[in-house]
């Protein structure tokens, strides 16, 4: 990413002595320290360039993937709402059979306490 980058010492020291009120000793100093420091780790505008938009294209990526997340559990959500639907059918169902069921039973033995009468 980082491109290799010339840094110009001679120039740096012949504007530190000129425009900055320098001597050429000092000048020369301040010109080689910060050439030994910034040891190519310097960023021109274009590797900045560059990574602002690998990140742009990231951070989309982290957001296309929660929407799809999002998406997932708004489908897990509708089945839930779609499998309760189908309990409380069973459940009334289940209410309904076992009350007609209760009124068999109940006709049954009233029939049946009818016959013991009779018999």
């Amino acid at each position: 990413m980082a491109t290799a980058m010339i840094y110009d010492t001679l120039k740096l020291a012949e504007q530190l002595e000129h425009e900055a009120g320098f001597d050429a000793a000092r000048a020369k100093a301040m010109a080689r320290i910060l050439a030994e420091n910034a040891g190519g780790n310097l960023a021109t505008r274009e590797d900045i360039l560059l990574t602002k938009g690998e990140l742009r294209a990231e951070i989309q990526g982290v957001r296309d993937e929660i929407q799809g997340v999002r998406d997932e559990v708004q489908g897990v959500r509708d089945e839930i709402r779609d499998v309760r639907g189908d309990i409380r059918v069973l459940y009334w169902m289940s209410g309904t059979t076992l009350a007609g069921v209760a009124g068999l039973l109940s006709i049954a033995i009233t029939i049946a306490l009818h016959l013991m009468r009779l018999g």
